[in-house]
C-alpha cells in the first residue's frame, strides 16, 4: 500500500483475499489506484487492509473471515468500504493483525473488530484505565495489540504464547495491561509489534525487545526460549535509538550519535 501527498492510495501484489482493493481477487502485478483522494493513513495486515481519511472515516477491505473489517459480515471485501462506525465516532488511527483490527478514535477510545486469542468475537470497545493517560498510538501484531499512552506507558493484550505481551509470562490477556520497563530509562517514545514479538524505544535512547526470538528478533542472536519481559539491546558504540519499525520477524532502528543527537 502507498499513500501519496494528495491522499491517493495505490496498491499491488498478492490479492487472494481482496487485500489490494482493486476489485476481483486476482493478483495485481502493477500499482492500481484504489482510493482517489482523502486518505490520511494506512494499515496492512495479513490479507486485510485499512485506511483512515482526513475526515475520520474508516475504510477496510480484504480478508474478513473473522469480521475484522468491521462491516458486520464475514465475506471478503475486494474494494475499500466504509466500516460501520456509528454515533458520530471518527477514527484517528488504525492497524490490522491476522484476525483483528484495532482503531483509535478521535475521542481517545479503542475499538476492536474480529476475533480474539480463542477465536471468539472481540468486544467493540477495549477497556482503558484513565490513570494510564490518553492513548496516542497503536500497533497490531499477528494476534496481539500494543498501545502507547500520553504518559509514555505501553499497554499490551491478546495472544501471549511467545511472551509477546512482555508481561513476564505466556498467559493470554483479554484486556490491556501495562508493560514494565526499568524506571531509569524514561517513557516509551516509539514501538513496533511484529508477528509474535515486539520492540520499544525509550526517551533515553535505549531499545528493548521481547517475545519470539527464534529468528533473531531479540537482537541477541537466535534463541528457542520465548523472552517474556523487555530486555535491552546493545547498540553500536555510542549510539542511541530514535525510533523503531519493522515487519513480521525483523526490526529496523533509526540511530543517533549519543553526543549530538544527529
Amino acid at each position: 500500500l502507498v499513500l501519496t501527498a494528495h491522499g491517493e492510495v495505490y496498491a499491488w501484489g498478492r490479492n487472494h483475499r481482496g487485500q489490494v482493493g482493486s476489485g476481483p481477487a486476482e493478483h495485481q502485478l502493477t500499482p492500481a489506484r484504489v482510493i482517489e483522494s482523502g486518505a490520511a493513513s494506512l494499515a496492512a495486515g495479513r490479507g486485510t487492509s485499512a485506511a483512515v481519511t482526513t475526515d475520520g472515516q474508516l475504510l477496510t477491505w480484504g480478508r474478513n473471515g473473522s469480521g475484522q473489517t468491521g462491516l458486520g459480515a464475514t465475506s471478503d471485501v475486494t474494494t475499500p468500504t466504509a466500516s460501520l462506525l456509528t454515533g458520530g465516532v471518527k477514527a484517528a488511527a488504525v492497524d490490522v493483525g491476522y484476525q483483528h483490527t484495532v482503531v483509535l478514535t478521535t475521542a481517545g477510545e479503542l475499538l476492536a473488530f474480529g476475533a480474539g486469542p480463542t477465536g471468539r468475537p472481540l468486544p467493540l470497545r477495549v477497556p482503558l484505565d484513565q490513570a494510564w493517560g490518553r492513548v496516542r498510538a497503536i500497533r497490531a501484531g499477528s494476534s496481539f495489540t500494543l498501545a502507547l499512552t500520553s504518559r509514555g506507558l505501553l499497554l499490551a493484550w491478546g495472544t501471549n504464547e511467545a511472551g509477546q505481551l512482555g508481561l513476564g509470562d505466556q498467559v493470554n490477556r483479554p484486556a490491556p495491561a501495562v508493560i514494565a520497563f526499568p524506571r531509569t530509562v524514561g517513557p516509551v517514545t516509539s514501538f513496533w509489534a511484529g508477528d509474535h514479538s515486539a520492540a520499544a524505544v525509550t526517551s533515553g535512547g535505549e531499545i528493548y525487545t521481547w517475545g519470539e526470538t527464534r529468528f533473531g528478533e531479540g537482537g541477541r542472536g537466535r534463541a528457542t526460549v520465548p523472552q517474556t519481559r523487555p530486555r535491552r539491546v546493545t547498540l553500536p558504540g555510542g549510539r542511541r535509538a530514535l525510533a523503531v519499525s519493522g515487519g513480521a520477524n525483523h526490526y529496523v532502528v533509526t540511530l543517533a550519535n549519543a553526543e549530538n543527537g544527529q
